[in-house]
């Protein structure tokens, strides 16, 4: 269901390599010390808490590196939302490579379902309203390829992915390019058509000079709901709109209210919890 929200898998692989690396970077010292070399064991990933699952894919592509030899069952699907005490993957074969990827993988999984399960909870709450969540680009240092994906799977509709995606014209751009007009030009003359513009205003006075200038998205940063609903309707559908700033779970409603178009926030992320996931060893080795 969510494979088209994964990167590519040349990518997929170098991130979880990066991450495994974090982990292995001479030895598994203990397991080699005390595994030997051709135990085989039945080991299940449980989610100790209800939540959203997420992160399935690239915990599974810490064991196609260690061991693609691995059988890897999925006992619930990625993007369900489970219950407490919910086994989510069986996994069969080396104890040396399941137990080396352990951590690894539990991390991936419940940092992943961490940020489905909060974004899933602030995407419910914009139910029977027009209104989208998005996020922002507050994420981990090298996490974002995990961070981005979870948002998705949680239900949210992704912010640009990095400086490339698309033009943001901020407050500290503004300021050195002198005002949103000139911003506005200065980007319009060597952007290809192609690209989106977004501009990031304060007041009323920067979003009609947006307006004029040509803005595909105009940001509606740290407004109230009531100053949010003024400008929704100065825009009045002649821009993309987006609420940024102020917003919480509480006041999501009033936000979305407004009839703005996007709300975006960076608690799905840098706010998000962690699942608490555990790996459990079966006593049998008989892989049923």
């Amino acid at each position: 269901m969510y494979t088209n929200f994964l990167p590519h898998k040349t990518i997929l692989k170098k991130y979880v390599q990066y991450v495994l690396d974090e982990d292995l970077t001479y030895n598994d010292l203990t397991t080699e010390l005390t595994v030997e070399e051709d135990r085989e064991v039945e080991a299940i990933i449980n989610f100790r808490e209800a939540g959203i699952v997420c992160g399935l894919p690239f915990a599974r592509e810490v064991y196609n590196i260690l061991d693609p030899g691995l059988n890897w069952e999925e006992l619930c699907q990625e993007g369900s939302e489970i219950t407490s005490n919910t086994d989510a993957v069986r996994i069969f074969g080396s104890a040396k490579a399941i137990l080396t990827g352990e951590r690894t993988a539990l991390n991936l999984i419940q940092k992943a379902s961490g940020i489905a399960t909060i974004t899933n909870k602030y995407v419910k709450k914009l139910t029977g309203s027009t209104t989208k969540l998005t996020d922002t680009r507050k994420t981990t240092p090298g996490a974002r390829i995990l961070e981005k994906y979870s948002i998705k799977v949680g239900g949210a509709i992704p912010h640009r992915y990095n400086l490339s995606d698309s033009v943001l014209i901020k407050d500290n751009h503004i300021f050195l390019a002198g005002s949103i007009s000139s911003a506005l030009r200065n980007v319009k003359k060597q952007l290809s058509h192609t690209a989106k513009v977004e501009v990031e205003t304060e007041n009323e006075g920067q979003v009609k000079e947006a307006l004029e200038g040509g803005a595909d998205i105009i940001m509606l940063d740290n407004m109230t709901p009531a100053e949010v609903k003024r400008m929704v309707d100065l825009i009045a559908g002649k821009a993309i709109t987006e609420a940024s700033g102020n917003v919480s779970y509480e006041n999501l409603e009033e936000f979305a209210r407004t009839g703005v178009d996007y709300i975006s926030t960076s608690a799905i992320t840098i706010k998000a919890p962690v699942l608490d996931v555990g790996m459990d060893m079966r006593p049998s080795v008989i892989y049923l």
